[in-house]
């Protein structure tokens, strides 16, 4: 990607992202737009530009511009006058240690680095994306079962007044009632405020206009998590850990173009000037003479990178193979405390809501019997919108930490 066509297509992102804005994002369109947009996505991009570019001046042939040495002046004759005196030379300094090479290899272990750290941007940004969704989910669904609660706590105030009115009941019934409206009132008010943090976590996230409208629709993840051998097996292709070799690669090209700096150079050049009023031309060839430095503590400097290079390279292996097997558990026992949710009393919550509403009408149930028995039925709807979370903040975190977005 030249400069030119990154520069325009940055420009063109406000446009794309207001059309897309308009409907509700799926999944897939979070991921990709997070992959496209975000911006440390684009500053990992300028990088490999960057990194292009030190590759281009590495091809160069020749590291050195070559040196113009010109004297004029004049020599007395004995038999009196001057005549003029001119000598001029062309040096030039090459490299006979294998320096190009080695140039040329260290800026191409950084290209590979930082093509490995946009990978990585994009993996993080997915990740941070996906998060996001899943908690405008949450609170879209939440609101939703806030909102019923309100409307059957309208229904409840409406009965019960009925009933107060028809002398069934006290006005202690209608009073419970109207407490209860205002719960669910508060419910459904924070739910909504919990959407509006989380659709503001995603403009955030995928560089979204700050007044454009963010809704969001899917359902949840439920499969059962992969192999845990397949997902340890695929550590090497990490984006992180293909920085870091190629890190290690770059290092190790440096402390060798360090090494070879300490080498001869040649230096070769061609000449013209006077002697005896005649013109004489010639060549030059020459050597420098690494005597006094020696770049030793240059040198020092680029073996500690590399041993620091490579510790961090195993340091990440470990920390992945640990967070790997942590999220894999972790997701794992959320689709458990998911399934027990679901399987279990979730199925019969309706059916007693209904019971209960019904029998409070006939006059069988008591107004706070059937408070407590809705406020555990919307208890159970809530515990299993968070399973549901749980499960999916636990995929998230399992597909970040093996790289598998």
């Amino acid at each position: 990607m030249t400069r030119s066509i990154f520069v325009a297509w940055a420009l063109a992102v406000p446009a794309i992202v207001q059309a897309q804005a308009a409907q509700p994002l799926t999944l897939d369109q979070v991921l990709e737009l997070a992959a496209r947009q975000n911006p440390e996505v684009l500053i990992a991009r300028a990088r490999e530009i960057e990194a292009r570019g030190r590759l281009t001046t590495a091809r160069a042939r020749l590291a050195d511009n070559p040196d113009l040495d010109l004297f004029l002046g004049s020599r007395r004759q004995s038999i009196g006058g001057s005549t003029p005196e001119v000598d001029f030379n062309v040096f030039q300094r090459m490299e006979i240690a294998g320096q190009r090479g080695l140039r040329i290899e260290s800026a191409t272990a950084q290209i590979s680095q930082r093509s490995a750290d946009i990978d990585m941007a994009a993996l993080t940004a997915r990740a941070a994306a996906a998060a996001a969704f899943f908690l405008a989910l949450h609170a879209d669904r939440s609101r939703e079962v806030a909102g019923q609660a309100e409307q059957l706590a309208g229904d409840l105030g409406n009965a019960a007044r009925a009933r107060f009115e028809a002398g069934e009941t006290a006005v202690l019934d209608v009073n419970l009632a109207r407490v209860e409206q205002a719960r669910a009132k508060r419910d459904r008010l924070s739910a909504e405020g919990l959407l509006e943090r989380a659709c503001g976590e995603l403009r955030e996230i995928l560089a979204l206009p700050p007044e454009s409208a963010v809704a969001v629709k899917g359902d949840w993840p439920g499969a059962a998590p992969p192999p845990l051998d397949a997902l340890l097996s695929r550590i090497a292709d990490r984006p992180d850990v293909r920085s870091l070799t190629a890190g290690v690669t770059e290092a190790d090209a440096e402390w060798r173009l360090t090494r070879a700096m300490r080498r001869p150079d040649l230096v070769a050049g061609v000449g013209l000037r006077r002697e005896g009023g005649e013109p004489v031309a010639g060549a030059h060839v020459g050597f420098s003479i690494p005597l006094f430095q020696r770049n030793v503590g240059v040198l020092a400097s680029a073996a500690a990178r590399i041993d620091a290079a490579r510790v961090s390279l195993d340091a990440r292996r470990r920390a992945l193979d640990t967070r790997i097997r942590s999220a894999h558990k972790q997701y794992t026992m959320a689709l458990e405390a998911l399934n027990a949710l679901t399987s279990g009393g979730l199925p019969l919550i309706e059916e007693n809501e209904q019971l209960a509403r019904e029998s409070y009408q006939a006059g069988k149930l008591n107004l706070v019997d059937l408070l407590v028995i809705r406020r555990e039925g919307f208890a159970a709807r809530r515990e299993t919108l968070d399973a549901q979370l749980s499960v999916a903040l636990a995929a998230t975190e399992l597909r970040l930490a093996a790289g598998t977005f």
